[in-house]
């Protein structure tokens, strides 16, 4: 299971939020935010120093959030991970807290210390308590320390919130094959297409499925149309290495 790290458009209002400032003033510091995260992803080094500038000069919260973004993008996820910690803990209220500490968790996971990442996210969830999101990135979490019964766990509380939820009920599908439960992944892989028709995992997981059950031509089947909906993503890597493993054509 991978982990999903990215700079949500939503934590735009809550790293301004803090800012007692005039509209003409907030509309400023938007601008300078969003110009700072494209930077972030397009120049990672000069937006961490165009960032450590702006912090200097009272960017506060959104100026470290810019810098650990761009911390990402060059893959010091450790450091990220720390930065997103420090932002975390002068948040202002719980929401924005508990998003911060989700972000420090995906980041620890791209650094390879799943342990570190359960923490923050044990910290997210004592804010916001059931939060779906939060479970399944704690499940991605349970999953990179080979945990799989308590990633399946968090991922079911996470369907309790959000039935329709077709990541979760791809990812559970996912981790009920790994375990052996090829009734129960079957279950969550149809819910999951039925809400999401094309979602990747679900055909990549039905293909893998079908295998199983001996229908090798269903499986071929669903693994073509990874490749075909789903190009240059690593469910189509994954969808084109088995094809050839079975010696057939993409």
């Amino acid at each position: 299971m991978p982990c999903r790290i990215a700079i949500p458009a939503a934590l735009l209002a809550l790293v301004l939020a803090p800012a007692p400032a005039a509209a003409a003033d907030d509309d400023d510091l938007r601008q300078r935010y969003a110009r700072c995260m494209a930077r972030a992803q397009a120049q990672p080094l000069d937006a961490i120093e165009a960032a450590a500038e702006w912090r200097r000069e009272g960017g506060g919260l959104a100026a470290g959030h810019c810098e650990a973004a761009a911390l990402t993008t060059l893959g010091r996820h450790a450091d990220a991970a720390r930065l997103f910690l420090d932002l975390a803990a002068r948040a202002p209220g719980d929401g924005p807290r508990a998003e911060v500490l989700a972000q420090a968790a995906r980041a620890w996971l791209l650094a390879a210390r799943p342990a570190d990442a359960l923490e923050a996210l044990d910290g997210a969830l004592a804010l916001r308590p059931g939060d779906a999101e939060l479970l399944i990135d704690r499940a991605f979490a349970h999953a990179a320390r080979d945990d799989l019964d308590a990633a399946v766990a968090d991922l079911g509380r996470a369907l309790r919130q959000a039935p329709n939820h077709a990541d979760a009920l791809a990812w559970r599908a996912h981790a009920q094959r790994r375990l052996g439960n090829r009734g129960a992944a079957e279950i969550d892989v149809e819910r999951a297409l039925a809400v999401a028709p094309e979602h990747p995992l679900a055909l990549l997981e039905r293909g893998r499925l079908a295998r199983l059950a001996g229908r090798v031509a269903a499986a071929h089947a669903d693994w073509r149309r990874v490749l075909a909906v789903a190009p240059n993503t690593p469910e189509a890597a994954q969808a084109a290495a088995s094809l050839k493993e079975d010696g057939a054509e993409p």
